[in-house]
């Protein structure tokens, strides 16, 4: 082989390495600093997040027909809609340009890290090293994240005055919103420690690096679940314990009717298991529940006076501030989200995107549910750790505010993504026999495992 086809298959093979490192890297580095929260910030991880998509398309090539799936087609239709709708609201002279240029931004950001994600399970080595990247930046996120803790007792750092002073909330500066953030990688660092080794037995990787990446992936989720459990997050806690609980039942259980029978106390069990982890807390619950209870009526108001376009994305702030009275100052004085993201969506975005968001959540769980009963151990367990990340970011949705931060859904966004290339793949290399096109066509033969 001519040199210089050598060098350019080896700058390719080094980009192909580099796509999905850059992605996790920014994730967590985003994590880190405060998961992007603030407008400055979360314009900075959306920009590059964007650049990323259009390098990718440009560096892995995936074929035409990897994206010409229906389903793909539809989510892409119904995420614009959200997306016009900030439009509008950029056009119109009744809401905040500024405030509708960011949440512009961010709407189409998150729908280019969808691609990254999506374009990158199309090539075997980029997906290795995602796998890898994700597994590394859960040990490194969540060993600083306890570091940050001890140096909060030690009296380096300033405890929040709002929280219990031994509760774990640095870097995301909220306990809910930095466990949310650790259970998503551990939702994917887990498949990644269950699957490593057959996948690296299957490619003749030695045992050692085989042990090494294990390795990684076990310290990793010991570590972050010990984090967790310091946040003290109810919702968060809970979510897990009910998530892993029906994961196991749905293993072991093959009718309808023995789910009826152990399931359903397995996820009751679950519950109570909860309680039982974060009992310090449990008379709280009460009043969380009102909290919550007096933020929404305060706003109950402001949710049906502009039901299809909303008061503009970012408007939660100046709403607040109007529906503060004497009766409700304490709970809403020091607030800055309804601490239930689906409410403050129809508040900011109106009806039109609320429904196109929801129905884009059916159609993903079912998608992935529906695709998974197939394929190689470590591409399913890739995706059921996505749908497991998926639940509990949604679960969390309807108690706080962790969809605000922007590095969250961007992870979020970037897991799903590579599970609906996973799944892609599997599809078109099932197209392939059936058809018989020979050893040779869209897609490389081997079995992508993940």
């Amino acid at each position: 082989m001519p040199m210089h086809f050598k060098s350019i298959s080896w700058l390719r093979n080094a980009a192909k390495i580099a796509l999905p490192v850059a992605a996790v890297a920014s994730i967590f580095l985003a994590h880190l600093y405060a998961g992007a929260y603030s407008d400055p910030a979360s314009i900075i991880l959306a920009g590059f997040m964007s650049l990323l998509a259009l390098l990718s398309l440009g560096i892995l090539r995936p074929p035409n027909s990897y994206f010409s799936s229906p389903i793909i087609f539809l989510l892409a239709s119904l995420g614009a809609i959200p997306s016009l709708i900030a439009v509008y609201q950029l056009l119109h002279p009744g809401f905040d340009r500024e405030y509708a240029f960011h949440g512009l931004l961010r709407l189409t950001a998150l729908n280019l890290t969808f691609i990254v994600g999506l374009t990158i399970a199309s090539d075997d080595l980029s997906m290795k090293v995602m796998r890898r990247s994700f597994v590394s930046g859960l040990l490194l996120f969540s060993s600083v994240t306890l570091i940050l803790y001890i140096a909060q007792l030690l009296g380096w750092l300033d405890p929040n005055p709002d929280l219990e002073t031994d509760r774990l909330f640095r870097p995301l500066m909220s306990p809910n919103s930095t466990a949310l953030a650790l259970a998503i990688a551990c939702c994917i660092g887990l498949p990644v420690l269950l699957s490593e080794g057959h996948i690296s037995t299957q490619r003749g990787d030695d045992r050692l690096r085989t042990n090494f990446w294990r390795g990684i992936a076990l310290v990793g989720i010991v570590i972050s679940a010990l984090d967790i459990t310091l946040t003290r997050s109810r919702a968060c806690i809970a979510l897990c314990v009910i998530v892993a609980v029906a994961v196991w039942a749905a293993s072991r259980l093959r009718t309808a009717k023995r789910w009826l029978i152990l399931g359903t106390p397995a996820l009751v069990g679950g519950g109570l298991l909860f309680w039982l982890i974060v009992f310090s807390r449990i008379g709280g619950v009460a009043g969380a529940a009102a909290l919550r209870a007096q933020i929404i009526a305060a706003h109950r108001q402001w949710l049906f006076d502009r039901p299809v376009a909303g008061h503009g994305f970012g408007s939660f702030v100046s709403l607040n501030r109007r529906a503060i009275s004497y009766g409700n100052f304490n709970a809403l004085f020091n607030i800055s989200a309804m601490h239930n993201v689906y409410l403050q969506w129809f508040e900011q975005a109106g009806l039109i995107a609320s429904v196109a968001f929801g129905i884009c959540f059916v159609l993903i769980f079912i998608y992935l549910l529906a695709g998974n009963s197939t394929g190689r151990r470590g591409s399913k367990y890739w995706i059921i750790g996505a749908v497991c990340a998926f639940a509990i970011s949604l679960g969390q949705g309807l108690v706080d505010i962790g969809f605000e931060h922007f590095s969250i859904v961007a992870n979020l966004a970037l897991v799903l993504g590579t599970a609906f290339g996973i799944l892609r793949r599997r599809q078109l290399r099932a197209l392939m026999t059936e058809h018989a096109l020979g050893q040779k066509g869209d897609l490389n033969d081997r079995p992508l495992e993940c």
